[in-house]
């Protein structure tokens, strides 16, 4: 009995070190995402509006939402349109990008699209809008 008990054992360890072989022999690995968001506050976001001229900051809520109030040379993308993933797609990833939504739910969601662009320089405000008029920065309409 314990003599196929050591077989089946090492019948196992010589599959699964196939296996890994097989897994550990291509050199093809594509990266889950070409960018990683780096999370920012909202006293970092007012220093990159600052500091950064070309930054695009770009408020994925609604129509509706952004009219009623937005950061300052925001630009609306709406996360609930057909065509977002398109629109997104589009943007100069060459251009220091900033995308947010009302609290972090939208725009957690829509993190994995903007991360799979080559965007050089991408950043995930979740804070979103409630953030920062919470923090005392100012919107506009």
């Amino acid at each position: 009995m314990r003599y196929w008990a050591i077989v089946i054992v090492a019948i196992f360890g010589v599959i699964g070190c196939e296996k890994k072989k097989g897994n550990n022999s291509s050199l093809d690995v594509v990266p889950v995402a070409a960018t990683e968001a780096v999370m920012i506050q909202p006293r970092e976001l007012a220093h990159f509006l600052k500091e950064k001229p070309k930054l695009v900051v770009i408020d994925i809520r609604t129509p509706a939402e952004f009219s009623a109030g937005h950061i300052e040379g925001a630009v609306n993308i709406d996360f609930q349109t057909k065509g977002f993933a398109e629109a997104i797609a589009a943007l100069n990833a060459d251009i220091p990008t900033v995308f947010h939504c009302r609290s972090g739910g939208r725009s957690g969601q829509a993190q994995s699209l903007f991360e799979s662009l080559p965007f050089t320089e991408l950043y995930h405000f979740a804070a979103g809008s409630n953030g920062w008029i919470a923090a005392g920065y100012p919107i506009t309409q």
